[in-house]
């Protein structure tokens, strides 16, 4: 589901991870975005926070600073994530998409799923290693394909 509203972006999508995994690829993709967290329950998957955005206000040219709420949740065959960029006071009208920061999050995140799911670790030395190793370059224990 997305949303694009006037005032921000709103999407959940699910997926075939774990929720510690998918928490833990969510978080880091706050990070690179920048976000300053306000707050953080582990517990419950829930962080709030604030982002310098890319837009300027008109009347100063200053960056628009939105609202940050991301969540991940268990659902069945996964995990469902959710994540909300939006202004802090509602726009009536607004002449752009306020979609841009929610779809950079996504395309972060989706480079952080891939880049996981490329690897495996070794059973026998715990190693990371490539996802279509026969054997750990590292041990040498044979691997099931």
């Amino acid at each position: 589901m997305e949303i694009n509203g006037s005032g921000g972006s709103l999407v959940a999508r699910e997926y075939e991870l774990a929720l510690p995994v998918l928490w833990r690829l969510g978080l880091e993709a706050l990070a690179e975005m920048k976000v300053e967290v306000t707050s953080r329950d582990d517990k419950e998957h829930l962080v709030n926070g604030r982002l310098v955005s890319e837009e300027r206000s008109l009347l100063f040219g200053r960056p628009k600073i939105k609202e940050v709420t991301f969540a991940v949740q268990p659902v069945e065959g996964g995990s469902q994530l959710i994540i909300d960029i939006r202004k802090k006071r509602l726009e009536v009208y607004s002449f752009r998409p306020q979609n841009r920061e929610t779809e950079r999050f996504i395309r972060i995140l989706e480079a952080k799923i891939a880049a996981y799911r490329a690897h495996q670790l070794c059973p026998s030395c715990g190693k990371t290693i490539q996802a279509d190793a026969v054997f750990c370059p590292y041990c040498g224990a044979p691997l099931k394909g």
